[in-house]
């Protein structure tokens, strides 16, 4: 879990590789931002290759939780990310 202050913004980076075959590349990528188990920011994020990637801003003060969804060919796959955004005062 990484820790974000309310406001700051920056760019999230996943390298996203099929172990079974390292050259296929991701074909399309999407996010939700969940906030305390309800979903609170959806969208697509550019993708280059391997590395997907989406700028966040960090408007929801608590526990964020990221899900990254892409597809690589007939596969589909997941992965979470954790960010607990606190308060700079």
């Amino acid at each position: 879990m990484q820790t974000a202050y309310y406001g700051e913004s920056f760019e999230l980076i996943f390298d996203c590789y099929d172990t079974r075959n390292e050259e296929t590349e991701v074909d399309s990528a999407e996010y939700e931002l969940y906030v305390d188990g309800a979903v609170v920011e959806t969208g697509s994020c550019n993708v280059d290759g391997n590395e997907v990637k989406f700028r966040f801003v960090a408007s929801h003060l608590g526990m964020n939780t990221i899900v990254i969804k892409w597809r690589m060919g007939q596969d589909a796959w997941i992965s979470k990310f954790k960010l607990n955004v606190e308060d700079v005062s």
